[in-house]
């Protein structure tokens, strides 16, 4: 059966094998992610450009405004880059979704922002930073800590990891990952669905049992 043209250059074999392994809503719920991930970058960019103004003044090296201005270009960097792939996987959705090769799932019994405001009250930063991965946190101002990165893999010699109550993440300058809850427990259990990674946060929180996708 044809149904062609296909998107990203795809012959119609390959195109139908894709379509048969994409779940619609794995494609959904990395959409909310990316999307919520974004706003709190966003978030995050306006606190660190209040830092860099109220220490204009501040030309000492590795002072307060020169390590918010590198904070503020990494910040920047990867928001463009959450921003990208939100694009990229909403292309691919929109792509699919309606496709007469793609399988269809049934709609999902909980709603995916509930579930993920949920896990995100229950597991704020610091506390799954401390409790959940093992870290032992030093305040280094208010709302923001430091420690030693607790994310496999990494052997962290000095205090590289930084947490940030204000926007509810945390950044690795060592192994340079990081990002909310859902990312820290992507990168610490090995687990790359959404879904996923809500089910595991929401079993370390003791919420109610809720439905598999």
């Amino acid at each position: 059966m044809d149904h062609g043209p296909y998107p990203f250059g795809f012959a119609d074999d390959d195109y139908r094998q894709l379509l048969e392994q994409v779940r619609d809503r794995d494609l959904l719920a990395d959409l909310e992610h990316l999307a919520g991930l974004a706003n709190e970058l966003a978030a995050i960019a306006e606190a660190q450009q209040r830092i860099i103004l109220e220490f204009a003044d501040d030309d000492t090296p590795g002072g307060n405004r020169a390590v918010a201005e590198i904070l503020l270009a990494d910040t920047l960097r990867k928001l463009e880059a959450s921003r990208f792939e939100f694009d990229r996987r909403l292309g691919l959705y929109l792509r699919t979704a309606g496709h007469p090769l793609a399988r269809r799932f049934p709609p999902a019994d909980d709603s995916l922002r509930e579930r993920i405001r949920a896990v995100k009250a229950a597991w704020p930063i610091d506390r799954f930073v401390e409790v959940v991965l093992g870290a032992d946190l030093t305040p280094t101002k208010p709302g923001q800590w430091t420690c030693r990165c607790p994310l496999p893999w990494h052997e962290d010699r000095t205090p590289s990891f930084v947490v940030f109550g204000e926007g509810n993440t945390a950044k690795c300058f060592g192994c340079l990952r990081g990002g909310d809850v859902l990312d820290l427990t992507k990168y610490a259990f090995g687990l790359d669905r959404v879904y996923d990674q809500l089910a595991q946060l929401e079993r370390l929180a003791g919420i109610g049992k809720r439905g598999r996708s």
